[in-house]
């Protein structure tokens, strides 16, 4: 199978970047000699939970899509009858990146300055 020869012809350069990086550190690393037909659904699962200990939400729902797509790919090829990671969602403990909140004061001396600056 051919995951990533495939997918680097519709990803942008940027996204294929962060991509194989992020496969290359956190599933490669980890599973590079399996079969795929050697993963089951709560090893994939037990994965993401271990993984969302210490990862942010957003790199644990990314791997998640990323064996949801790399197996979809392997039973649309025809090397599995059927996704292990089908059913796979992300951990509820993982954590969420502070967002960050502009006050209204700084948002309104923005608005205020850049209409200055404009006349």
């Amino acid at each position: 199978m051919s995951y990533l020869p495939f997918y680097r012809r519709k990803w942008k350069r940027t996204t294929m970047m962060t991509n194989e990086d992020r496969l290359a550190h956190h599933l490669t690393s980890e599973f590079d000699s399996r079969l795929l037909s050697t993963f089951d659904r709560d090893e994939l699962r037990v994965f993401l939970d271990r993984k969302s200990l210490t990862l942010s939400f957003s790199v644990v729902d990314h791997l998640r899509w990323d064996l949801k797509q790399i197996f979809d790919m392997a039973v649309a090829e025809g090397y599995l009858q059927r996704s292990p990671a089908a059913l796979l969602f992300t951990p509820r403990e993982c954590r969420l990146a502070a967002t960050r909140v502009m006050p209204w004061k700084t948002c309104d001396r923005c608005y205020r300055f850049s209409k200055f600056e404009s006349s």
